[in-house]
């Protein structure tokens, strides 16, 4: 409790010492934080807003605070100042820093802060689900997977993508592509390829030349075998890429293919229902059971709309037949009238 002392006499930290200590107590990550933490780095963090703070410090676990919190606050005070407190006053979920310190380790979370500018891992921490970050999620399972043995390789591409790569595609591809998977095809490609590649995923706020391939398509193909994968992007197809018309090419190309692929899809997903299988599990036949649904959806779509128009045409028709009939008549009795009346 050393540090305590110093930090509740800093006129500037005590206000948020003591509402620290107020709303979590003897909170054992917040005991590990204190006794082992050094005060000027601790000063430092203390600057962010305590309304962010508490709910971290208090779903962080003691074990988590000893192995990841303790080692992050001993980095240097411009990382600190620079990523980590701005990072804490972007979040819009406190309690979403605590899940990614629960289950990364430090060897995983430090080369992240380094390497990742505050406002791109707010980003991407606000766009996933707290479903994403769970042990299961597939953020979960993508930070559990770069702390195991073998995957320095995939972390060091990570951290410049994440950087560099527009948050949207990134959130598209770790919720589109399973954990192990995707860490498979990063170490397996030149990450300068990865986010030449990630750059052409249409985003209008990018110049023309990188708006040239759909995310969608992007997830199919890292989803793919991995010689297939690492065959596309060879050397000579990411170049291309860098081409302005070729890029535009691909544009086109790529969104016409993945319409294609998603009409596909929606095809098959229609046949395995016809026939009652699981969505997972392609059948002989699903294709043409997919093409016949739609065909008959098709053409009840046709005979509801005939049944639906056709009735009030035959009800004109009718309303008009009634008022021939009734002039008809008056004109006969009008006929009558006259030849009475010229008969006399």
């Amino acid at each position: 409790m050393d540090v305590l002392v110093p930090l509740l006499s800093s006129a500037e930290l005590q206000p948020q010492v003591l509402a620290m200590l107020n709303s979590l107590g003897s909170s054992g990550a917040m005991l590990v934080v204190l006794n082992s933490a050094p005060k000027g780095k601790l000063s430092i963090v203390l600057k962010a807003p305590v309304e962010v703070l508490v709910p971290v410090v208090s779903a962080t676990t003691a074990g988590s605070a000893r192995d990841v919190l303790v080692p992050v606050l001993q980095e240097s005070d411009e990382l600190l100042s620079g990523t980590l407190v701005p990072l804490l006053g972007l979040v819009t979920e406190p309690e979403r820093m605590a899940m990614v310190v629960n289950q990364v380790q430090a060897k995983v979370l430090i080369p992240i802060l380094r390497g990742v500018r505050a406002e791109k891992l707010a980003a991407i921490l606000n766009g996933l689900n707290k479903e994403d970050l769970a042990l299961s999620g597939c953020a979960g399972q993508l930070l559990q997977l770069l702390g195991t043995a073998g995957r320095l390789p995939a972390l060091e591409k990570v951290v410049p993508l994440m950087d560099q790569a527009e948050s949207g595609k990134m959130l598209r591809l770790v919720q589109g592509i399973p954990a192990e998977k995707m860490l498979d095809v990063l170490q397996s490609l030149e990450t300068k390829d990865v986010l030449r590649l990630l750059e052409t995923l249409g985003s209008s706020a990018l110049p023309a030349i990188s708006r040239n391939t759909n995310a969608d398509f992007v997830v199919r193909l890292f989803n793919g075998p991995l010689d297939s994968v690492v065959s596309t992007m060879a050397g000579s197809v990411a170049s291309a890429l860098t081409d302005r018309t070729i890029a535009e090419l691909v544009k086109h190309s790529t969104d016409t293919i993945q319409a294609g692929l998603a009409k596909a899809d929606d095809v098959l997903a229609r046949g395995q229902q016809a026939r009652g299988g699981d969505a997972m599990g392609y059948q002989f036949g699903d294709l043409t059971r997919g093409l016949l649904s739609m065909g008959q959806e098709s053409w009840d779509r046709g005979r509801e709309l005939v049944e639906q128009h056709s009735k009030p045409i035959q009800e004109g028709i009718e309303a008009w037949q009634k008022e021939v009939a009734e002039k008809t008549e008056s004109l006969q009795r009008l006929g009558m009238k006259l030849a009475g009346t010229s008969g006399t």
